[in-house]
């Protein structure tokens, strides 16, 4: 396994990264030089320069201190790149084999190809501790090796917690394993995945949601009595949530793009989400309740419902193109907000369902699949 992930990520690294190698170190070694000499070193003092740098890299804490940045700096670079090639399709192998190691045995396999990786320094740091230490200085070449070490190992060790990171995901988060022997129906696996894998799009969501939807009842509701300003309200939440219709439509496209050969109503699939939005946008629906009287808060839900409902069938024409969905979403968002300022609501609710119930018909059997 050390060979396996020699080749390929320590070959790949120098293959990817030869000329930033030559240019950091040559640039290291150039900029010594300018400090030292002040202008341009002769060919025939070449080697006394190098000497006089490499011993000043084990004698003074400032040089030490850049080279350190640099040690830094490539460690960062190398981590990257590695950490990039894991998350690739063609390494998916590395979860089903590396981790089958004991951590103890991933840990030194993968110090081993940083080992490799940091054979320049190695190979620089080496020259220059055998120059300090003829010439007396032993602690800041010893400190040096030590962080080098240091680097090396916590490496390694980000390296083995990547790779074992979804293994320990089902082993420590209690959560799965106290849902993994629910039953899932088909209208909340989108709910389970959002809150696995889209926590941070659901968080960015509901924070948007909550300011703006407190924004505008702090400074609006006293100007109107009527439902225009609470129905603006629900039309900027549901339009908040439209990125979790985009990527609801993506979800299906990916995993349940089986679904339509199901044996499933065509009403059933149409209404089916709804349940599950339900889940989604409760804490909005809390604070309707909170705000609003009993009456006021189901017109007000039934309004949200039926725009949730228009902008979740936008996706089936725009498919997996999210610049299209959200310059349609600009338009419904506009076009939603004249009917609500002329108040000609609910005129156009029966218009709206009517218009995205046409739009899943025409469309819920062209699913765009996502590469």
């Amino acid at each position: 396994m050390t060979k396996v992930l020699l080749k390929i990520f320590a070959g790949g690294f120098y293959q990817m990264h030869a000329g930033l190698l030559v240019f950091l170190f040559g640039t290291f070694i150039s900029y010594c030089f300018f400090i030292n000499t002040l202008g341009s070193v002769p060919v025939w003092a070449f080697t006394r320069w190098n000497l006089i740098i490499t011993l000043s890299l084990v004698s003074s804490p400032v040089i030490l201190g850049f080279y350190a940045l640099i040690c830094l700096a490539y460690t960062l670079k190398s981590s990257q790149y590695i950490s990039n090639q894991i998350r690739q399709q063609d390494k998916l192998f590395l979860f089903y084999s590396v981790i089958a190691l004991p951590l103890r045995s991933q840990f030194i396999t993968w110090f081993v190809v940083q080992f490799h990786i940091f054979l320049p320094l190695w190979i620089y740091t080496c020259f220059a501790a055998v120059i300090g230490f003829i010439f007396g200085y032993q602690l800041l070449p010893c400190c040096i090796f030590i962080y080098l070490i240091l680097l090396q190992s916590l490496s390694a060790l980000y390296y083995t917690w990547l790779l074992n990171r979804l293994q320990d995901k089902v082993k420590l988060i209690y959560f799965n394993r106290f849902i993994q022997t629910w039953k899932k129906p088909l209208f909340s696996l989108f709910s389970y995945y959002t809150f696995d894998q889209l926590k941070l799009t659901y968080l960015v969501t509901k924070l948007l949601s909550f300011f703006l939807a407190t924004g505008m009842y702090a400074l609006l509701s006293s100007l109107r009595t009527d439902l225009l300003i609470p129905g603006c309200i629900v039309l900027t939440i549901v339009t908040t949530h439209s990125v979790l219709f985009y990527q609801e439509y993506r979800f299906n496209a990916t995993y349940l793009s089986f679904v339509p050969n199901l044996p499933y109503s065509r009403f059933r699939l149409f209404n089916g989400f709804m349940l599950n939005y339900l889940i989604l946008i409760l804490p909005e629906i809390l604070w309707l309740f909170s705000t609003y009287t009993l009456v006021q808060t189901a017109v007000l839900l039934l309004t949200g419902f039926i725009m949730l409902i228009f902008f979740r069938s936008l996706t089936y024409l725009t498919g997996i193109n999210m610049k299209q969905y959200l310059f349609y979403i600009f338009i419904s968002f506009n076009i939603m907000f004249l009917i609500l300022l002329y108040q000609l609501l609910w005129f156009a609710l029966p218009l709206i369902t009517l218009a995205a119930w046409f739009i899943f018909i025409r469309n819920r059997l062209h699913i765009t699949a996502v590469p």
